[in-house]
């Protein structure tokens, strides 16, 4: 072991000179040799959390009285194709994720709510994701930030197609956390010691208060498989991330993407935390924004990732050569009210699109925006850039969906979508790419070439377990077989409706003429509306009878009761606080001057931190080699920490 252990710490030598350096080692990013000279294109899919439509600047009315948080993000739709009719998966975190990522709604794949802290298992194993669609064809394939599809190893990024993995296992609100930001969230900052304060929480619920003892430990922070610090410091996370994301990205500089002598494509996935409550960001982001508000200024954190993303690609010499789509996984958070109506307003802003019929006394009052099949809590900011390929200020008004992005990018690099499963998205290569980037078909002409349905998945509530449909989109026209609200600003926190079940009414609205979905039509003489909800009853009962006939992801939701079922650094600390010594990895860059605070981009540390990241990634892979004892690998860890701090 003497031998093994002098290689090691080498390695470990050479990481932390990295981080004193201000360079990086980024062995496990590195692009690898690919001779094929496929050429095919890098794929970066960066997903906010919570983001409403209304919150990209972009989607504002020109004669908006709020002004726009998000003005690179808004030169970057300008600079492509910015979709005004994309929509969600689901509309609550895990069915959207495991949508987006496998092109199969939530009754295929067996995700119709979410995971959680305790959960044993994850998005089934015999669903594919996107990058397990991407390796084959040569890509490196990294995901940095939330990944809500499970959490054992098994679950993890990097057992199911990821290279590599930097980020939370979930929503960073599902357990107490450090920071200098964050409001009304626990206490704030996690306890070091056994006791915590500021309980029960803002909703009533006293066992996130308890840490551990309740299966709510301090929200982790993974490399790979590994812990690398808990709780996390939210108000650094997004730095951390963004730095760890445009390294990788900086590592593929080459010749071009896939070319013989090259470098290999390589795919990005980057779910954000932005804009999630507690609502963190880097404290050097204070004030920044037009609005002076806490929610505006994680606008601001939230462009300047976005911007630092597409400022790598160019520095890499793959602008031309890299699609990037930006889009939200679901709709805003009402509970924590808008931040267009109320300075203190901790949620997004739905647009035009508020679900006026659910919040009247008709509808039974509640929010409809995530949680719902109202418009606020599906349609999606979206907009996707490749300069050189789609032709620059396009507006596009199709009917789409995020279950189109697996199949358009498994086209896009040369790859086949399996046989053996139904497919719930379509390739919009001819939309984005014939024509010289014109796209084939205009879409005043024909909003519904590419789908005239879609269904709208019940995700989290049902009325019976039998239930997978709670609307359906039939050209403009939307029809509900049932409808509910979530929890709006300030009330107190229940499930869909207050009574925890949807209503059971059918409703038809003309979206073209009616967004705010507030008067339904009459069907007995409204023709259109009428022949609507035949269409919709019977796509209802053909995609029921599809499923009886297609492969079923079997995800499995059961929790676990012992610590081991939950991801914790420490079990004797009520917050599984790792060690005094892992504060330095949320804590690293802490000291970045305001001047590095740029309009164009984000704070980062850069090499620095990824070197220590990468030199975790090192003892973790000699850990798992077993080159390392556990008590050597609990010693060279700190040893890096207290070294970086």
């Amino acid at each position: 072991m003497a031998g093994t252990n002098s290689r090691i710490t080498a390695l470990l030598a050479l990481a932390l000179l990295a981080v004193h350096s201000g360079s990086s080692v980024t062995g496990s990013l590195r692009p690898q040799q690919h001779a094929n000279g496929n050429g095919y294109a890098n794929v970066v899919l960066v997903m906010a959390d919570d983001m409403g439509y209304g919150d990209l600047g972009a989607n504002m009315e020109p004669d908006s009285e709020v002004a726009s948080e998000t003005p690179r993000m808004d030169a970057l739709a300008a600079a492509g194709i910015r979709f005004t009719d994309m929509h969600a998966g689901a509309s609550v975190c895990t069915p959207a994720r495991a949508a987006i990522l496998t092109g199969r709604l939530g009754p295929r794949t067996g995700v119709k709510k979410n995971f959680a802290q305790s959960s044993l298992y994850g998005l089934s194993l015999t669903e594919l994701t996107l990058p397990e669609l991407l390796k084959p064809q040569g890509y490196d394939t990294l995901a940095i930030g939330k990944w809500h599809l499970g959490h054992s190893d098994e679950y993890q990024p990097t057992s199911r197609g990821f290279d590599g993995w930097y980020g939370v296992p979930y929503s960073w609100d599902l357990g107490c956390a450090d920071g200098t930001n964050g409001v009304d969230w626990h206490d704030g900052v996690c306890s070091t010691s056994h006791k915590r304060y500021g309980c029960p929480t803002w909703w009533g619920d006293d066992n996130m208060c308890k840490g551990c003892a309740a299966q709510s430990p301090g929200i982790p922070v993974f490399l790979d498989y590994t812990i690398v610090e808990q709780p996390a410091n939210l108000s650094m996370l997004t730095m951390h991330m963004t730095d760890y994301a445009t390294e990788f990205i900086r590592a593929h500089a080459a010749t071009g993407a896939g070319d013989a002598d090259g470098t290999a494509p390589f795919f990005l996935y980057y779910p954000m935390t932005h804009v999630h409550a507690p609502v963190a960001y880097h404290p050097k982001y204070t004030n920044t924004s037009t609005a002076q508000s806490i929610f505006a200024d994680s606008l601001r954190e939230l462009d300047a990732s976005m911007g630092a993303i597409v400022d790598a690609v160019a520095e890499a010499g793959q602008t031309d050569n890299t699609l990037i789509i930006f889009t939200s996984d679901n709709g805003p958070w009402n509970i924590k009210c808008d931040w267009t109506e109320r300075s203190d307003g901790l949620s997004g802003s739905m647009g035009p699109y508020l679900g006026a019929y659910q919040t009247s006394t008709l509808g039974g009052g509640g929010a409809t925006g995530k949680f719902t099949s109202w418009e606020g809590g599906h349609r999606m900011p979206t907009f996707m850039v490749w300069p050189g390929v789609i032709i620059p200020g396009r507006v596009d008004n199709h009917l789409l969906s995020h279950t189109d992005i697996v199949p358009t990018v498994v086209s896009l690099a040369g790859g086949e979508l399996p046989t053996d499963r139904i497919y719930d998205g379509v390739d919009l290569g001819p939309l984005l790419f014939a024509n010289g980037g014109a796209g084939e078909a205009d879409a005043s002409e024909d909003p519904y070439v590419y789908h005239r349905y879609l269904l709208h998945d019940v995700a989290p509530y049902s009325l019976t377990e039998t239930d997978n449909v709670q609307a359906v989109r039939v050209g403009d026209h939307k029809v509900f077989f049932s409808h509910c609200g979530a929890s709006a600003c300030n009330e107190i926190y229940y499930t869909c409706s207050r009574d925890g079940r949807p209503t059971k009414r059918t409703l038809v609205f003309d979206l073209s003429a009616d967004p705010a979905e507030s008067s339904p039509l009459e069907v007995l003489s409204d023709s259109a509306a009428a022949l609507a909800l035949v269409e919709a009853r019977t796509v209802l009962r053909e995609f029921e009878m599809s499923l009886e006939d297609d492969f079923h992801g079997n995800t499995d939701f059961s929790h676990g009761s012992h610590p081991d079922s939950w991801p914790c650094c420490n079990p004797d600390n009520l917050s599984c606080r790792c060690g005094e010594s892992v504060g330095a990895l949320g804590a690293l860059g802490g000291s970045t001057s305001a001047e590095q605070v740029r309009d164009n981009g984000a704070v980062g540390v850069g090499g620095a931190f990824v070197g220590l990241v990468e030199a975790l990634r090192e003892l973790a892979t000699a850990k798992a080699e077993g080159l390392l004892t556990q008590s050597e690998y609990d010693g060279l860890r700190q040893a890096a920490m207290v070294k970086a701090k």
